[in-house]
C-alpha cells in the first residue's frame, strides 16, 4: 500500500521548504493532494514520479540553451 505524507514530510522528501510545498501545490507544480479535514497528504507514488518529471523539466532548458549557444552538455 502506498505511504501518504504531510506537507512537513513532502517537504523533507523534496528537499525543499514547507512554504514552497505551499506554493508548488498552489500553482499545481505537484501533484493534486488529498484534504482530510484541515490537513492535506500526498501519496509518495505520485510525488516520486512528480520528482522525476521535475529534474527533467529542470534540464530542458539548458539543453535549448546550449542547443542555442552551440555548446555541448
Amino acid at each position: 500500500m502506498d505511504e501518504k505524507l504531510t506537507k512537513q514530510e513532502v517537504a523533507e522528501f523534496l528537499h525543499i521548504g514547507v512554504r514552497t510545498v505551499e506554493r508548488m501545490a498552489r500553482e499545481g507544480r505537484l501533484p493534486r493532494g488529498i484534504r482530510m479535514g484541515r490537513k492535506s497528504y500526498w501519496w509518495r507514488s505520485s510525488l516520486e514520479k512528480a520528482e522525476s518529471l521535475m529534474k527533467a523539466e529542470a534540464e530542458r532548458p539548458m539543453k535549448a540553451y546550449a542547443k542555442e549557444r552551440r555548446l555541448t552538455i
